[in-house]
């Protein structure tokens, strides 16, 4: 028979995760209780594949061999696995194959991270048929949603998020999309400790500022996309954006993350685009269409300062979590 941390190694099946990314439209301060609200959406994909073994090992998207030890994937995984173990009560690493069939560049401001992480956590309690919560896979294995709650309750959800206590949920319409930009000169990317010491500095937001986008937030965004209002539903996207990155102006230097993203946004309101802002830290800049075909219209004619362009459907069901015979 095998430990409590195998799985038969005769078992045909394999286990698939598959999940999109999050656009971030801004948090309601700079301090706890941090709030926000987001949208998932279908792209960039993240996917993983789990599969008997008799000891754990990690293989990145680009060769059919383990990663190294090194890695920054491996660590990645690892981290996750590790702390799955630890909640199972297990000595050591779970006996698993975990294949990162697709995953997206990191910190681009679409919360690519928090979806592998997550992958990973969801696809192993499914893999080991563990009775985890869902707030133990997000807070204690994938170790994620300390500021944000955004892309780990939408990874359960889909759909439009609100960051709250506790979270709310809304599709968005189906026909919707998101045109996905990044300028040429992108800005450095903020993560880890860098983003640590800059939430560090940053000031805490003033009371009519948080009253400002909750009010937004509530009396705008959420009753807009719960009607389908696409225009008015827009324009309160980027009135929210713009207000949450003014909480961070001094440390990306106004409510963009420098000027390339800044001047980015401005070109694609000059074209008439109302629903444009940063996600996130950017340096992805979003444009929420109407219509395929608008969004289509844009990806192919940017402004002359994109580097790509990429166009994205609401995603407004869970992750898909499957097995497979491989």
């Amino acid at each position: 028979m095998p430990s409590l941390t195998e799985k038969s190694t005769t078992d045909p099946q394999a286990l698939e995760v598959r999940t999109g990314a999050r656009l971030h439209f801004g948090l309601l301060d700079t301090v706890a209780p941090f709030g926000g609200i987001g949208m998932m959406i279908d792209q960039p994909v993240t996917h993983i594949r789990l599969q008997s073994a008799t000891a754990f090992s990690v293989v990145g998207p680009t060769a059919e061999q383990p990663e190294p030890e090194h890695s920054e994937l491996n660590r990645r995984v690892s981290d996750v696995a590790r702390r799955f173990s630890q909640q199972q009560s297990w000595s050591g690493l779970p006996s698993v194959r975990i294949t990162v069939l697709r995953r997206p560049a990191p910190h681009s401001g679409l919360g690519t991270g928090t979806q592998l992480a997550m992958a990973v956590a969801a696809g192993l309690r499914r893999w080991f048929d563990a009775d985890l919560p869902d707030a133990t896979i997000i807070r204690e294995v994938a170790a994620r949603g300390t500021r944000s709650g955004v892309g780990s309750y939408g990874f359960f959800s889909g759909g439009l998020v609100v960051d709250s206590h506790p979270p709310r949920r809304l599709s968005v319409p189906d026909a919707w999309r998101v045109v996905l930009l990044r300028p040429r000169q992108a800005p450095a990317a903020v993560s880890g400790r860098d983003e640590n010491q800059r939430f560090a500095t940053l000031q805490q937001g003033r009371p009519a500022q948080r009253r400002e986008l909750e009010a937004c937030l509530a009396e705008r965004l959420e009753p807009l996309a719960r009607g389908g209002r696409f225009q008015a539903f827009a324009e309160a996207v980027r009135e929210y954006n713009y207000l949450s990155g003014m909480l961070f102006a001094d440390s990306q230097g106004g409510p963009y993350n420098g000027p390339q993203v800044t001047q980015l946004v401005e070109d694609l309101r000059q074209m008439g685009y109302a629903g444009v802002g940063q996600s996130s830290w950017g340096p992805t800049v979003f444009a929420l269409c109407a219509n395929l075909a608008n969004a289509e219209r844009l990806a192919a004619n940017p402004p002359s300062s994109v580097a790509d362009a990429h166009v994205a459907a609401p995603l407004n069901a869970a992750a898909s979590i499957a097995q497979r015979v491989v």
